[in-house]
């Protein structure tokens, strides 16, 4: 289906291609305000492309990727905008690749569910793949990816909750020159990975206030590692290992890592030992 112009939705769509060389389930070019329900199943290649000049708007509205029949490619390849308002949600179950693969602008104030509650890594590569801008300050569910959680390799804003579980890698791996901020009030769960809990190759990941939380369990390999080209600032609470496994070091780091705890904010290790920190600074952290 190829959409342009305005379309308003809000009733419901479904689109459904099971067993037949379908293509895309939507590509749109045009701007959709989606208020109501859009379900797409069984197409064997990305079940949406947002072009770069299309404006995909969850304004209240449910999209449901996966959930009767699998896809053969992303969940959504965003070019353009994707607007997800307070009260909108994007689902996305069983697919061979990404959830979400965005190239363009991705503003979310609501809800994204990825891979949950079906088990069995139905997701076949990144939850999220951002590789231009994207913001959530609303709800993020992740699990059972084959790849990692979020890969971010651009600028990425991550605020609200954030549930990061079942991934056969690492829950966030960022890239070098990238930039990873954590809002005020972000909840940060890392749980249940084969590899690290955050992956850091470079760049710089930073608590914005000190009203975070995140908390790393149940690794195969290190809570937290950085490259040498990596900047990590931790201004909230900091808890790894305290309710799970650390398979290696809680923190093995070869950048500069700042722990800043002047408002009586709290680091606790728990499981893993503490590894390298050969570069790092610890002000008076609890």
């Amino acid at each position: 289906v190829e959409l342009g112009g305005t379309r308003n939705i809000p009733g419901t769509i479904r689109i459904e291609a099971s067993g037949i060389e379908s293509g895309e389930g939507l590509v749109n070019s045009g701007t959709v305000n989606l208020s109501g329900t859009l379900d797409i199943d069984g197409v064997n290649a990305d079940a949406i492309i947002n072009a770069i000049d299309g404006i995909f708007n969850l304004d209240g509205g449910r999209a449901r990727i996966g959930f009767n029949d699998a896809i053969g490619g992303d969940g959504i390849e965003n070019f353009g905008l994707m607007d997800i308002n307070a009260g909108g949600r994007f689902f996305v179950r069983n697919i061979d690749d990404t959830g979400i693969n965005n190239l363009g602008t991705v503003d979310s104030e609501g809800t994204i569910r990825i891979g949950t509650n079906i088990g069995s890594q139905n997701i076949g590569g990144v939850g999220i793949d951002n590789r231009e801008n994207f913001t959530s300050i609303g709800t993020i569910e992740i699990e059972y990816t084959a790849s990692f959680s979020i890969w971010n390799r651009s600028e990425m804003t991550l605020g609200g909750m954030v549930d990061l579980l079942e991934s056969n890698l690492s829950g966030i791996r960022t890239n070098a020159s990238t930039t990873l901020d954590l809002n005020d009030g972000t909840v940060l769960t890392i749980s249940d990975m084969t590899q690290n809990g955050i992956q850091s190759s470079g760049g710089t990941i930073e608590w914005l206030s000190n009203n975070i939380t995140v908390t790393i369990d149940n690794v195969g390999a290190d809570g937290i590692t950085t490259a040498n080209a990596s900047t990590f600032l931790v201004k909230g609470d900091l808890l790894i290992g305290t309710q799970g496994t650390v398979g290696q070091e809680s923190i093995e780091n070869r950048g500069p890592f700042t722990i800043d705890g002047d408002c009586g904010n709290l680091v606790r290790i728990g499981d893993g030992a503490l590894g390298d920190i050969n570069d790092a600074i610890i002000n008076n952290s609890t």
